[in-house]
């Protein structure tokens, strides 16, 4: 009986560490560490409409250099759900992180289906370099945006 109450409490945890997440408020710091893990949720808007990616990419890079051998990459809406791909495939192409299970798909909330991504990261031990100089060219944000429409902030995204 204990274990099952403690893994009941732990998947509570889980919920409210993701909830305090996806709310926070512009500038407030949450840890993003639950465990021995860290969850990563990809949508800000204004962050990906003026930097792409390269503040998730810097961020999981210290992370990772920091220790951090597990991560999520989380996403709903079409334009997240590219953006969280391409960071992974960046992070996986500097061997930074390799992609260990992926689902792209959708789900239904409140009657609207939502294009959602969930990638699971491990650790490539051994990176070195720095971030890639493309990182905030225009021909990421390109790539990230093609066929894919930015959601207003605040709207839910449909796929």
């Amino acid at each position: 009986m204990f274990l099952r109450d403690e893994k009941k409490n732990t998947f509570h945890d889980f919920v409210g560490f993701l909830q305090r997440i996806s709310e926070r408020k512009k500038g407030e710091h949450i840890d993003h560490t639950f465990g021995n893990l860290k969850v990563y949720f990809i949508g800000k808007n204004e962050i990906l409409k003026k930097y792409a990616v390269a503040p998730y990419y810097r961020r999981i890079q210290n992370d990772t250099k920091n220790g951090t051998d597990v991560f999520y990459l989380l996403a709903h809406g079409n334009y997240h759900v590219v953006a969280a791909d391409v960071l992974a495939t960046l992070l996986s192409q500097d061997d930074i992180a390799r992609e260990d299970d992926k689902y792209i798909g959708e789900i239904t909330i409140e009657g609207k289906k939502i294009k959602t991504a969930i990638i699971r990261m491990v650790r490539s031990h051994g990176f070195t370099h720095e971030p890639l100089d493309a990182l905030e060219s225009e021909k990421t944000c390109e790539i990230i945006s093609e066929g894919t429409e930015m959601p207003e902030i605040g709207e839910i995204p449909s796929s």
